[in-house]
C-alpha cells in the first residue's frame, strides 16, 4: 500500500524533500517541516531552489517547527500521516552525542503522546 501522506521534520535546507518529490506518485501529499525560520535560509542558493521545487509541486513547507513540539506546529485534526521522516536527526554542529540523543528521546516521547 502506498503511503498517502508524508511528513518531514528536521529539513535542513530541504534537500532530503527535494529528492525524496521526484520520486513519489504525484498523488501522495508531502508536508515538510523545519526548526529554522523562512529569514535564515535567504542567503542559501541551494536551500531557495529547493523551496522553489517543492513549491512548484505542492509540497506543504513549515518553518520554525520544533521536532520535539509538533502537536503546537499541526493543528489536531491535521496529524494523520502515514509515515514521519526524520532524516538525519542532530541539534547542531557543536551540540554533542548526549544533546542529539535528548532530542531524539523528547522527538519520540512527544509522538507517542501527541500523534
Amino acid at each position: 500500500m502506498l503511503p498517502r501522506r508524508l511528513l518531514l521534520v528536521g529539513e535542513g535546507n530541504f534537500s532530503f524533500a527535494a529528492s525524496l518529490i521526484d520520486g513519489l506518485d504525484p498523488s501522495v501529499s508531502v508536508t515538510a517541516t523545519g526548526f529554522q525560520h523562512r529569514a535564515a535560509l535567504e542567503g542559501d542558493p541551494v536551500a531557495l531552489e529547493n523551496l522553489k521545487r517543492l513549491r512548484e509541486r505542492g509540497v506543504e513547507v513549515r518553518f520554525g517547527v520544533d521536532c520535539t513540539q509538533l502537536s503546537h506546529a499541526l493543528p489536531a485534526d491535521d496529524r494523520d500521516f502515514d509515515r514521519i521522516y526524520f532524516n538525519f536527526p542532530h541539534c547542531g554542529r557543536k551540540a554533542g552525542v548526549a544533546k542529539n540523543r535528548e532530542l531524539l528521546a523528547k522527538f519520540f516521547q512527544r509522538q507517542e503522546k501527541s500523534m
